[in-house]
């Protein structure tokens, strides 16, 4: 929009080291006691935007997305690499979702030539319950609003998931790029 905006396009790493957290125990469901988890260190790579067209520098060509030599399999899978999505890339594998929500990923180890989707593959055939499901039913987005709903009426935040406290932080590393 203008020279005091956000950046027409980023790459940015982000670095975390090491480190213990004490997990509270707030949330009845998530957490039954409070105890410290050790977490590994880990580092972050964001792309977003594009490169600078010449005729217009507040326009961009959309091309900033991970190099093509992490993205070549996605391209084989989809025919090309999609304006918005996400990549993560783990020691074991990647996981890949072609949209901003998630709700359609595909998972591929390292061993595999090709991404599968997370439905069929035996990886994520059956994911582990770290965290209960909402007991409200309809599309994700639905369920989403009842539960935080629910949580207003009762007075009783900690009911929540996506509660400020957690959501915070993962938006202010996002702006802090």
């Amino acid at each position: 929009m203008n020279h005091e905006s956000y950046p027409i396009g980023s790459k940015i790493r982000f670095e975390f080291p090491a480190r213990s957290i004490e997990v509270p125990a707030r949330h009845p469901f998530l957490f039954f006691r409070h105890h410290t988890r050790s977490l590994d260190p880990l580092t972050l790579w964001w792309y977003d935007g594009g490169l600078p067209k010449k005729e217009d520098p507040y326009d961009h060509d959309g091309s900033n997305k991970p190099p093509r030599d992490l993205t070549a399999d996605i391209a084989a899978m989809l025919g090309e690499v999609p304006g918005s999505g996400c990549l993560l890339i783990g020691t074991k594998g990647q996981m890949f979702s072609p949209d901003d929500y998630g709700e359609q990923s595909y998972v591929k180890l390292n061993d595999e030539t090709k991404f599968t989707h997370f439905k069929k593959h035996p990886a994520a055939a059956v994911p582990p319950q770290w965290i209960p499901r909402t007991a409200f039913k309809g599309s994700s987005d639905l369920r989403q609003h009842l539960e935080w709903l629910a949580a207003i009426k009762s007075g009783r935040p900690q009911d929540c998931y996506s509660r400020v406290d957690i959501g915070a932080k993962i938006t202010e590393i996002m702006l802090l790029g």
